[in-house]
């Protein structure tokens, strides 16, 4: 086996075990029965939100953030709840202005939506 098939192999074994063990801890299933029996349509999972700087995380909080941006999260989510849900990565940037200095805040978050 080359050196390149190992380190993918490797990935994608880190990647799944990973996964695995944040699905079981999130409890999603209880939390989207929950928001519905509350009168939404859709369930938020938060990466970062706007106020929050990532000059505070910790190595933990910036490995999650990192695992949770990877596309293959939102496929693997998408797979596990089953059809009709719609799930999406989502990011928005937003720009203001203090005086004179320009400030940009950052949100990204999973969304998963049933009542599209």
């Amino acid at each position: 086996m080359k050196l390149i098939d190992q380190v993918k192999n490797i990935q994608e074994e880190s990647f799944e075990t990973w996964f695995k063990r944040w699905y079981a801890k999130q409890n999603l299933d209880k939390k989207i029965i929950q928001s519905a029996q509350q009168g939404f349509s859709g369930f938020r999972i938060t990466i970062t939100d706007y106020y929050e700087s990532k000059n505070d995380f910790s190595k933990k909080r910036k490995y999650e953030n990192r695992r949770l941006r990877d596309e293959r999260t939102v496929e693997k989510i998408r797979k596990e709840l089953g059809e009709g849900f719609d799930v999406t990565y989502k990011k928005d940037v937003q720009k203001s202005k203090i005086l004179s200095l320009e400030v940009t805040r950052t949100g990204d978050w999973i969304e998963i939506r049933w009542d599209a």
